[in-house]
């Protein structure tokens, strides 16, 4: 697949950044702790924060959100400015809307942005709605009933979307267009 050119590269929380930790039987009432980094996704945001605009979008609470990332160590590589959610947006995933807003908060086009995520129905289909070009991370490769068969494709004047099975990939699939404004 020819490398998709961005600005910004939009993420998804949940499952694809951050799972939940495992929880020992007492609660500790922190939503710090009850999240671990998905394998390479620190490296992966840190090498794209250096060349592009990184922001999270997420129907989660925006303090949960900020606690999640400070928690996998990646709220000071992308900023609670560049968090999106429901209630910034007023729109939950997968409305078109959400991922416009995240792009405004981006300061980027949608074509210029990549929406990655675990998701089918709530990160991929709405990012396309909206315009971006979108990376469908699937590491476990398994099918699910609701979603088409996973192969990349592209239609002359549509988004992209390209699968992949592990962050690590992620980079060879961008090509940033622009440096990060701080």
């Amino acid at each position: 697949m020819k490398p998709i050119p961005v600005e910004a590269v939009l993420f998804d929380l949940h499952g694809t950044l951050a799972v939940p930790a495992r929880r020992k039987r007492r609660k500790t009432g922190s939503a710090a702790a009850a999240y671990r980094p998905v394998a390479g996704a620190a490296d992966v945001v840190r090498s794209l924060a250096a060349d592009c605009r990184v922001v999270v979008v997420s129907d989660g609470r925006p303090d949960r959100v900020a606690a999640a990332l400070d928690s996998i160590g990646l709220l000071e590589t992308i900023g609670r400015d560049a968090i999106v959610t429901p209630a910034d947006a007023g729109f939950r995933k997968p409305d078109p809307r959400l991922y416009a807003a995240a792009c405004r908060t981006a300061g980027v086009p949608p074509d210029r942005a990549v929406m990655v995520g675990d998701s089918w129905a709530r990160d991929v289909a709405g990012a396309l709605r909206a315009g971006l070009h979108a990376v469908w991370y699937r590491p476990s490769g398994r099918r699910d009933r609701r979603t088409p068969p996973p192969r990349p494709f592209r239609t002359p004047g549509r988004p992209r979307v390209a699968v992949i099975r592990s962050l690590d990939e992620l980079p060879a699939l961008l090509v940033p267009i622009g440096r990060r404004q701080a």
